[in-house]
Formats: C-alpha cells, sequence, structure tokens
C-alpha cells in the first residue's frame, strides 16, 4: 500500500468517528480494527462474523483494517456492503439532518476516500475481485431490534420495504460490477487495464506514455464493444462514446437557471443563503452528478467546490470546498 493510500486511510479514521455511536457498538472497535496486527486481525474477524447488524461506519471501519492488513477480498467485500448498509439505514432510519447537514454527506466522504484506494486495489487482482462480489451478492442485511445506525433518525420505517429496495440497487450493482470483473479477468483486457491504471496512478519516470494509454484505452473500449458489456469506457446505449472520452463521464451543458434548481435542492439552508454562483457546467456520470459552484459565504470569504449528487437516492454523496 503506497504513501497515499496511507494518508487516505488515517484522514478516514477522523472522519469516522464524527458519525456518532451506537448501542451495539463496541466503543473500543474502531481502536482495537486500527491496532496492533494481532489485535486487528481479531477486531476484524469480529466484524466479519456479524457483517449482517454491523453498522456502516464500523464496516467501513473494518474495510480499511482489512486493505492495511493486504486481506483484499476481505476488504472490498465489507466496503461494498457498507455503502449497502448506508441505502438501508438512509431509507429505514431517515436522518433528522439534511442537505449539508445529513449523515450521508460523511458516508459519502467516507466512501469516496476508501473508494480511491480499495478499489483500484482490488480491481488489479481479478480472481480476488471476482471473490469479494461472490461474497457481497450472499451477504444478508439484519436489523436487530436494537440496532442504532449511528445518527439521530425521525422515526424507523419499514423494514421489509427498506430490504426490497435495497435489492434493486444490489442487482445494478452486481449487474455492474459483475460486467467489469468478468472484463478483468480476459487477459487481454487486463494487460491493458494495468497501462491505463498506471497512466492514472502513476506520476515518476515509470509513467506509461500518453501513446500507450490512448492504445490501452482503445483496446478496452473495443473489447468492452465486442463483449456487449459496459465497462470503464463503453456503454451499450450511449454508442457515440469514445477512447477520449474520460471514463463512463461525459460533459453537458445546462442552463444557469437549472443548474442553480438542481444544486439548491441538496445544499443546506445555510449553504443556500450563502448565494453560491453555480457555474453551470455538470459532470454527468452513470452513478451522479458534479455540480460546481462559486461565491462569497456568509464571513465574507470566497467559496468554491463541488457537490455531488448520487442519482439513486437524489442525495449529496460528498461536499468539497476548496
Amino acid at each position: 500500500m503506497n504513501k497515499t493510500a496511507q494518508i487516505i486511510l488515517l484522514a478516514t479514521c477522523f472522519l469516522i468517528p464524527n458519525l456518532g455511536s451506537s448501542e451495539q457498538s463496541d466503543p473500543l472497535l474502531q481502536d482495537k480494527l486500527l491496532g496492533e496486527r494481532k489485535e486487528a486481525e481479531q477486531a476484524l474477524d469480529l466484524v466479519l462474523a456479524n457483517d449482517g447488524s454491523t453498522r456502516s461506519v464500523d464496516l467501513f471501519m473494518a474495510s480499511a483494517s482489512a486493505l492495511k492488513q493486504k486481506r483484499y477480498v476481505d476488504s472490498a467485500y465489507l466496503f461494498y456492503i457498507a455503502k449497502f448498509r448506508v441505502a438501508l439505514d438512509n431509507e429505514l432510519f431517515p436522518p433528522v439532518g439534511t442537505g449539508g447537514n445529513s449523515p450521508m454527506v460523511l458516508c459519502g466522504a467516507l466512501s469516496q476516500q476508501l473508494g480511491t484506494v480499495i478499489n483500484p486495489e482490488i480491481m488489479r487482482r481479478p480472481s480476488e475481485f471476482l471473490k469479494a462480489l461472490e461474497k457481497t451478492k450472499n451477504w444478508i442485511p439484519e436489523v436487530p431490534k436494537r440496532y442504532n445506525p449511528g445518527w439521530e433518525y425521525t422515526a424507523k420505517q419499514d423494514v421489509s420495504k427498506a430490504k426490497d429496495n435495497l435489492k434493486k440497487i444490489r442487482s445494478e450493482f452486481n449487474k455492474g460490477m459483475g460486467g467489469l470483473a468478468t472484463l478483468l479477468n480476459k487477459p487481454n483486457y487486463f494487460s491493458s487495464f494495468k497501462i491505463a491504471q498506471a497512466y492514472n496512478m502513476t506520476f515518476d519516470d515509470s509513467r506509461p506514455s500518453k501513446e500507450k494509454y490512448d492504445e490501452a484505452v482503445a483496446k478496452m473500449t473495443q473489447i468492452e464493444k465486442d463483449s456487449g458489456i459496459e465497462g470503464m469506457f463503453y456503454t451499450p446505449e450511449k454508442e457515440s462514446l469514445n477512447a477520449s472520452t474520460a471514463p463512463s463521464v461525459y460533459q453537458r451543458e445546462l442552463t444557469k437557471e437549472q443548474a442553480t434548481s438542481i444544486a439548491s435542492k441538496y445544499l443546506s439552508q445555510q449553504e443556500r443563503a450563502e448565494k453560491y454562483e453555480i457555474s453551470g457546467i455538470v459532470c454527468d456520470a452513470p452513478t451522479h452528478w458534479d455540480i460546481f459552484f462559486d461565491g462569497i459565504n456568509l464571513s465574507g470569504k470566497h467559496s468554491k467546490g463541488l457537490i455531488r449528487v448520487d442519482k439513486k437516492t437524489k442525495e449529496p454523496s460528498c461536499i468539497h470546498l476548496k
């Protein structure tokens, strides 16, 4: 694990305690997960043995611990079910906080921070990627009587309905990630993937050239198209996407009024009052929108950032301020 990964995991450890506590959680669990090797291994095994009833914040922490221990299958598995747990608990236990005060913002930040390390690690190990996805398919979420999601909520909703809605999310996840795992287990695709990944994640003399990167992307795109599988560059229903387009992402222009209308639904009341200027340029990805904004906040300071909005939950998964 490189220094960047270690820094991200350290940052994650500072974020996690802010989600609050749960009656079910061992108050020392998070310390144990990041403790000495034997203690961390025991704590991780404990979470895995109770993964169906463990709250999302502890699953995120356990995924970070597993990554630190180089248990890549467990790390990816715990990371994926942590995201499912967030989706389930968000519907089952509607947070009192909304907009920028919603715990979904912090959960989104955790997901993003860990995802930038865990996904590249597991994807460069195709056979282990398949094992992690298989484990994820078999995960059964439980809601014990005294379960607490880790945030203040209005009133507990119908469990069966929440689980049914989660099935839809899991089905889409299995289709998308399963297709990607199938592609990565093709030797010719994986060899090109390694070049593309090295180009995007290496910044020293060993970094592949732009020419090599473009060749790799073209090969990956063609294999995706020939296989009829939506991957990193090819989307069956969007034939117009090509190798020069960023992975699964394209831009579209919105009028200032349209972008402002979208963003204002997800910014907190305080942030709305700060009269941010919406740029009108939205990065439209299959799973989310990125809406950029800048302006003068209430304290008189210039502020820039973006709000990432999850298309499924219609909630902000993260807000970045510069």
